[in-house]
């Protein structure tokens, strides 16, 4: 009996001992005893780091982690380049053509809208600026510019030219309507098409009334010599609300020498050559731009006048203040 209990009790002692050892088989090994081939441990990245405490640091084990995860993780694929909507011209995808918003306006690379609707057409860069020429049509935009041009039309782009990403951008419904093309929004979906309707701007030569640029860049010159470009618009747009208003004459230079309207008419300063920001400014009007909305009068900045006492506050521009 004795000796049937002492050989089972050598027999659970045998089996004791076995399972340790297969135990002690598949345990980590002790610190000392690890392999370093293809493993970084959490101690490993803390010694890496500055010695300013940083491997208790929240950083450091996240850099741990994301090392050790290497071995069991395969190599992300990289992100799908965002262009913004896609773009569809005269019903051809266009990829990569580079989008953006810019004050809620829709921004677009002009090369890339101008190689997609002409593919023959030239684009290069020359003394910071964008020039494209292609058919039918030559266009210049330079970067912080309130304007493009496209066959000496002067183009108002109020956000002004934008560089982003080494691309050379403006509003694509400007630059499409000047070359000809018309431009419709998907509601759903966002996309852009594209599609060619007619053919560029003629000429500025045939499009401007010599007439009426001779005294539009004058008067604008006169009233605002030293105002910003903006400034200069809003001077200029007084005299076109006159002009599509009954109360007043409807020829620019009618409106300008009216009875004693205008001070440079007294003084003789409306004779003077324009300056080219004028000129500039002139032919922005004549193609469109506006700006002090519906204002019929000006005055400077804080001069008491007719106007500031009878008429309707609306903006003020540099230094003048507008009224309708």
């Amino acid at each position: 009996m004795q000796k049937r209990l002492l050989g089972v009790l050598i027999g659970i002692a045998l089996l004791t001992t076995l399972c340790m050892n297969v135990l002690a088989a598949y345990a980590d090994p002790a610190p000392s005893e690890r392999t370093t081939d293809n493993v970084v441990t959490l101690s490993e990245v803390a010694t890496t780091e500055d010695s300013t405490d940083s491997s208790s640091s929240p950083d450091a084990f996240q850099q741990a982690y994301d090392t050790l995860a290497v071995d069991t993780m395969t190599e992300p694929s990289a992100p799908a380049e965002t262009t913004g909507p896609l773009l569809i011209v005269n019903g051809v995808p266009v990829d990569n053509t580079g989008t953006a918003m810019v004050n809620d306006t829709t921004y677009i690379s002009i090369r890339s809208i101008v190689l997609a609707l002409d593919p023959n057409a030239s684009v290069s860069w020359s003394n910071g600026q964008l020039l494209a020429s292609g058919n039918g049509f030559q266009l210049s935009a330079r970067p912080g510019d309130c304007y493009m041009v496209v066959n000496d039309r002067y183009l108002y782009v109020p956000d002004g030219i934008v560089l982003q990403d080494d691309a050379t951008m403006a509003p694509i419904r400007t630059v499409c309507n000047a070359l000809g093309a018309s431009t419709q929004w998907e509601v759903m979906t966002g996309n852009i098409t594209v599609t060619q309707t007619g053919s560029p701007l003629v000429s500025g030569s045939s499009y401007y009334n010599s007439n009426d640029l001779y005294w539009l860049s004058r008067i604008i010159t006169a009233e605002s010599r030293n105002q910003p470009l903006k400034g200069k618009i809003a001077v200029g747009t007084v005299i076109m609300n006159r002009v599509e208003s009954p109360k007043f004459p409807d020829s620019i230079y009618d409106v300008i020498f009216s009875g004693i309207q205008f001070s440079p008419v007294q003084d003789g300063s409306i004779y003077r050559d324009p300056t080219t920001e004028a000129v500039i400014a002139a032919k922005l009007v004549l193609d469109g731009a506006r700006e002090a909305g519906d204002s019929l009068f000006f005055n400077r900045n804080g001069l008491s006048s007719w106007a500031s006492r009878n008429k309707t506050y609306i903006t003020t521009i540099a230094d003048h203040s507008f009224y309708r």
